[in-house]
């Protein structure tokens, strides 16, 4: 029990970590997107200048995270049933991008028109809620 709520603070102190950088460089709704450039095994790569002036979606979370874990198969499903081009950012490898987000707890969803943000959502949804909130 005590290693569960060891590994459970640590994480909780990483995410917190984010909060500590310049407020002022943190990305939020009216912002246009940071420059970032992301490498895959199976999609190769992909940064933000590939996706100027398209409908984005960005998806930051964590392998470990339980909510995350849940709302996976949510994104995959929903991403069939939309014209947005959707990102994944794992924030174990990319941490320094989840920084320029601003992100405090995970999984968070990022909505960005024409390289702008839009609109932000933290925690799990359902399908019902995500079809919402692409709408």
């Amino acid at each position: 029990m005590r290693k569960v709520t060891l590994f459970f603070a640590a994480a909780l102190f990483s995410l917190l970590s984010f909060a500590q950088d310049n407020n002022a460089d943190i990305v939020k709704v009216g912002d246009s997107m940071p420059a970032f450039t992301l490498h895959s095994t199976v999609n190769g790569t992909v940064s933000s200048e590939d996706l100027k002036g398209k409908v984005v979606l960005i998806n930051i979370f964590a392998t470990w995270c339980g909510p995350c874990k849940m709302f996976g198969p949510v994104f995959e499903e929903v991403s069939n049933e939309f014209n947005i081009n959707f990102v994944k950012i794992n924030v174990d490898n990319n941490a320094d991008i989840a920084r320029k987000y601003g992100v405090m707890s995970i999984p968070t969803i990022i909505l960005f028109k024409d390289g702008i943000e839009v609109k932000r959502f933290t925690g799990f949804m359902s399908k019902e809620e995500f079809v919402k909130f692409l709408k």
